[in-house]
């Protein structure tokens, strides 16, 4: 628990107890009387409860981060806001996972908060019933970090979204709002300052083409995070797509968009994530991607992907990427040891109906720690390079149709509840095993130890 002799810490502005487990303990009321603080961070602190109105009387507070993680979620409770519409100078307030008991109460409450420059409200079980009315007159109009992601919003945008002036992240990702590719670029006409935008896994829709045909809109100028995957966009992407200079990381993943890779985005230099996977995209894999050496992670393909040609070797080039995601059904899709050059920091590799050549004793630039294999070629024995994998954690080789024995390499292998998913354990050493086609289903594993 938190100890209560922080009160004798008379004249305490600053207190950050994030992430100090406190065992599901209640937050102490008598926080509330230590109002000299300016800054109180709880977040990540295993605490549960209500939140006790009490932190009403922190009137000075600029911050308060009560915010948690999937492993917290709802272990705090806040039964009523109207306690922090008394936090007049608050500018950073974040309840993620904290759960907002059902309240008419939250517009009143952040009108309330004329300096409030950050919000976010992840997890939190809000609707639209909580915002409808946010549309003027309101202190969210100049919020610049907006998080209210994995929410009930339905439908059209709380209408407040459409005044903000000044806003520099905004995600609203995980909800099931509804817009067309019209209303979102009326949306983003005057948003100059936004930095990072996120509307993944909604229910938007268009013509993607649309959004970046005219990069008239001066938010193109600053834009660094873009994610729209899991929605409803289709059609080609255009070359206008490259205007955005300062684009780190571009999801479009899981849409229908029935494009090439427009040639245009090899003139993002800064980019880490080029995420496009499980569209229909058409054409080679291009060269130029070789060039991407800031690129963390690519990933290309999918069930639905027209991608033709050969893998091209420049991938190998990539030094900084720590994902990659390849399928290619329709590729002519080999991948050798030239491929993999200067993966040296590759962790991540997941690969679809490819082939994979390799010598007998190559020795691989990285250390894996996951390696998926699904439907590929990849010769009748277990890989050989394996072996030197010591930081493997998960292996899926399904529907390899490999055999023979495991290579004596310190660590062994388990089943994880799905044939063919296997975790890696050290303490196991030596393990036989035969992989029979997936869509049979059959599988032997047998200890030798």
């Amino acid at each position: 628990m938190i100890d209560p002799s922080l009160l004798e810490l008379k004249h305490l502005s600053y207190l950050d107890l994030s992430g100090i487990d406190f065992q599901l303990s209640p937050i102490p009321a008598f926080l509330g009387s230590m109002t000299q603080l300016r800054h109180l961070n709880l977040s990540g602190a295993l605490l549960s409860g209500v939140v006790p109105h009490d932190l009403g009387n922190l009137s000075s507070l600029s911050v308060l981060d009560l915010g948690g993680d999937y492993s917290t979620i709802y272990d705090l409770v806040v039964d009523d806001l109207m306690w922090v519409s008394r936090l007049s100078s608050l500018e950073h307030l974040n309840m993620n996972y904290v759960e907002l008991r059902p309240t008419k109460d939250l517009l009143k409450v952040l009108n309330m908060l004329p300096c409030l420059l950050v919000l976010s409200m992840s997890s939190s079980r809000l609707n639209n019933t909580n915002l409808q009315h946010a549309c003027i007159n309101s202190s969210l109009l100049n919020v610049q970090h907006l998080d209210l992601s994995h929410n009930y919003f339905y439908g059209e945008f709380p209408c407040f979204l459409h005044n903000m002036t000044s806003p520099r992240y905004l995600n609203l990702g995980f909800n099931s709002l509804n817009h067309n590719v019209d209303w979102i670029n009326g949306f983003l006409s005057n948003k100059c300052h936004l930095k990072s935008l996120d509307l993944s896994t909604n229910q938007f829709y268009g013509e993607i083409s649309t959004l970046f045909q005219n990069l008239s809109g001066c938010w193109r100028h600053n834009l660094e995070t873009l994610d729209l995957s899991y929605n409803k966009f289709y059609g080609h992407l255009p070359e206008t797509l490259g205007g955005l200079k300062k684009l780190t990381y571009l999801k479009l993943s899981h849409n229908a968009i029935n494009s090439s890779i427009p040639t245009s985005l090899g003139n993002l230099s800064a980019l880490r994530t080029m995420d496009l996977f499980d569209n229909q995209l058409s054409g080679p894999i291009p060269s130029w991607l070789g060039n991407l050496r800031e690129l963390r992670k690519l990933s290309l393909g999918g069930d639905n992907s027209q991608l033709r040609g050969r893998i091209p070797l420049s991938l190998g080039q990539l030094s900084n990427l720590e994902i990659l995601s390849l399928s290619g059904s329709t590729l002519d899709g080999t991948l050798y040891e030239a491929h993999f050059a200067k993966l040296s920091k590759l962790r991540d590799l997941e690969l679809y109906s490819l082939k994979f050549r390799v010598g007998f004793d190559w020795v691989p630039p990285f250390q894996l720690e996951v390696l998926v294999m699904r439907s590929c070629d990849i010769g009748s024995h277990f890989p050989q390079w394996l072996r030197f994998q010591e930081e493997l954690v998960v292996l899926y080789l399904g529907n390899c149709s490999i055999s023979g024995a495991l290579p004596n390499c310190g660590f062994a292998v388990g089943f994880w509840g799905v044939i063919g998913t296997l975790v890696l354990k050290r303490s196991w050493r030596h393990v036989y095993f035969e992989f029979v086609d997936e869509r049979i289903g059959t599988w032997f594993v047998r200890n030798c130890m």
